[in-house]
């Protein structure tokens, strides 16, 4: 029996910037807003959960 797979590209409307360093959360995200003149705010974890489909 042939199988077909469905083959699908993610495409996604966002940029994802990492940063790693030393310097406590907080206080990161205080010079980052006085530098940048930004106002960056704790928000809880998002947690995404992807479906796999089973054949």
């Amino acid at each position: 029996m042939k199988k077909a797979k469905l083959l699908i590209e993610h495409t996604y409307d966002f940029e994802l910037l990492g940063l790693v360093s030393p310097v406590k959360d907080y206080k990161m995200a205080w010079l980052i807003n006085r530098e940048l003149d930004l106002n960056l705010i704790k928000y809880d974890d998002l947690l995404l959960e992807f479906m796999t489909l089973q054949a």
